[in-house]
């Protein structure tokens, strides 16, 4: 309790003084993608670009649409080498891979538009439930050396309402814990598809799936029933499709 205390007043700080400095500029929108610099102290390791963050899709339990198998096909062409990787190297399937980043940003496009920051710390301090309390203190503890270790402001970053970060939309521990350098930059950027692609089948590997549990291991991914049902539909359409041409 006395941690979880020293974490909402450090985020408290942090946030009044994150609140001062906007208030005497505005940060420019940037790129996205990782990028390299000499200045260690003030540039981040990548940047994001804000004006691509929209509202993220509800998971669909229908079966998938033509127009939407067919985007699926696409991204499992232009990223067929990764896919590939990823399938050796975790045992997850390049269109299951391909089904879990449809369904949580549709491959990219909805990578969610809550400030982190302000999402975590509200949860932490306001949730009813104590355990919604801790678990919100926890992935805020997680966000903050997160944006420690890759220079961030921690109040420029965005992601879902619950603090998801990036293609996979992996809260902040997950992203510590599983998100892995997919395309050997050097850079560990979850919204780049190649390290996106790598850090899925790392996490589904790292919970079962390898083993046959793809149940098990889409429910840590999501606890939700209908979202275990909706990924596997769309793999299953993705791997006949593929048949098909």
């Amino acid at each position: 309790m006395f941690r979880v205390l020293c974490l909402l007043l450090l985020s408290i700080f942090l946030g009044e003084n994150g609140n001062a400095a906007s208030r005497g500029k505005s940060e420019k929108k940037v790129k996205q993608g990782a990028t390299r610099t000499n200045d260690k102290t003030k540039t981040p390791r990548f940047q994001i670009n804000a004006s691509r963050i929209i509202p993220r899709e509800r998971a669909a339990s229908d079966a998938p649409k033509a127009q939407e198998v067919k985007r699926g096909m696409k991204f499992l062409l232009v990223h067929r080498h990764t896919l590939k990787h990823a399938e050796w190297r975790y045992g997850v399937s390049r269109e299951a891979v391909t089904a879990v980043l449809k369904q949580e940003s549709n491959l990219g496009i909805h990578l969610g538009e809550e400030g982190v920051y302000r999402t975590l710390r509200t949860r932490a301090l306001d949730s009813q439930e104590a355990r919604a309390r801790a678990e919100a203190a926890r992935q805020l503890k997680c966000f903050l050396q997160l944006s420690s270790q890759e220079r961030w402001n921690p109040h420029a970053i965005y992601g879902a309402s619950w603090g998801e970060l990036g293609i996979p939309q992996f809260l902040p521990c997950s992203w510590l814990a599983y998100a892995v350098d997919g395309n050997d930059d050097g850079v560990v950027n979850l919204f780049d598809p190649q390290d996106a692609i790598m850090s899925t089948a790392r996490f589904l590997e790292a919970h079962g799936w390898r083993r046959g549990l793809k149940t098990r291991a889409l429910f840590h991914y999501n606890r939700d029933e209908e979202y275990g049902r909706s990924v596997l539909a769309y793999a299953r359409a993705l791997r006949s499709a593929s048949v098909a041409n």
